[in-house]
């Protein structure tokens, strides 16, 4: 159980190891906190440590992946809501547009409504002859929502939406499917984030001697204002040890 908690959520989320071991064990919090300092000073003397270490790694190689897909997903909807605001408000990059009517609508008001509209660079057999565009918008606005691998809450999903209500090769399709195409989906926009990070790059480089020169001139102007904040103190008031 404790190597299980190990592999589940990886060596250094001390608190929610502790906690699991604890639901299932029933054993007392400070016992557990002692057996993990245990653990990792004596591992190497444990029979099998390898194969112990190895499975934990693993384990920590895929909450790293989870991560990076999550950060992709989020990516992904970023970029389709900027085009999205950018169709609805024209101007916004020049700050034309009034603060009152950019929050009229929420963004997760906004995604709801506008997902139909997101559009995706494949390649190669990476665009199904089965599965449409707007049913992998869905399915990436549901991977937003639940997250990647909740393959059984975006089936329920895809089952009460109604723009599929006609539509039964979507809506029969098993959770190991949905699972599958969501894989080939992420290595989509895997592909597309990375390009557009790399297109963004040399801008990002272009900005940064601008920002450290208006950050050095802001520092040069609080200078004399904070020294003439610093009074010295009269003769009598120094004390002398």
């Amino acid at each position: 159980m404790f190597c299980s908690a190990l592999e589940a959520h990886g060596r250094y989320e001390i608190t929610k190891i502790i906690d699991e071991v604890a639901q299932e064990t029933g054993k007392n919090e400070d016992d557990i906190k002692r057996y993990y300092i245990a653990f990792w000073s004596h591992y190497n003397d444990i029979a099998d440590s390898s194969k112990i270490i190895d499975k934990i790694e693993k384990g920590e190689r895929k909450i790293h992946r989870s991560r990076d897909i999550r950060d992709i997903i989020q990516y992904k909807i970023e970029l389709h809501m900027e085009s999205i605001y950018r169709k609805m408000y024209p101007g916004v990059d020049e700050d034309k547009i009034p603060k009152e009517i950019l929050e009229k609508y929420s963004p997760m008001d906004l995604l709801t409504y506008s997902w139909p509209k997101m559009e995706f660079k494949y390649a190669g057999q990476q665009k199904s002859f089965q599965y449409e565009q707007q049913e992998d918008a869905f399915l990436l606005f549901m991977m937003h929502r639940h997250g990647y691998g909740a393959k059984r809450r975006i089936q329920l999903e895809i089952r009460r939406a109604w723009q599929f209500r006609f539509n039964w090769f979507f809506k029969s399709r098993s959770p190991q499917e949905i699972q599958k195409r969501c894989d080939v989906l992420i290595r989509v926009v895997e592909k597309e984030v990375q390009e557009h990070r790399d297109k963004e790059a040399p801008k990002v480089e272009e900005e940064q001697p601008q920002l450290k020169e208006a950050q050095d001139s802001m520092y040069v102007k609080e200078q004399p204002s904070m020294q003439a904040s610093v009074q010295p103190l009269p003769p009598q008031a120094v004390i002398i040890n």
